[in-house]
């Protein structure tokens, strides 16, 4: 594969999720076809009781979650700038 506009085949393949509203809108990626994406939320409240998956948490409890594939796209914003290093004084939280 050659190289694409969002970033140079050899390097590593950028993953970026883009939420809006507090909601998952799209997954991009360099190289879309060479991952899997699932999302997971904890705020299941109005989720059908069949979309409910049961996870189980470090401690070994469980957790009720709504689990789905997420469709990963190529992306068609820059990626370059996505991950540009950022001055020092950025504050990162």
């Amino acid at each position: 594969m050659s190289g694409n506009c969002c970033g140079d085949s050899n390097s590593r393949n950028r993953v970026a999720v883009v939420l809006e509203g507090g909601i998952v809108q799209s997954v991009v990626a360099d190289r879309p076809e060479e991952i899997e994406v699932a999302v997971i939320d904890y705020d299941a409240d109005g989720c059908d009781e069949s979309e409910i998956a049961r996870l189980t948490q470090p401690d070994g409890s469980t957790s009720d979650a709504w689990v789905y594939d997420c469709m990963t796209e190529r992306s068609r914003i820059s990626l370059d700038e996505v991950f540009a290093e950022r001055p020092d004084d950025t504050v990162q939280g």
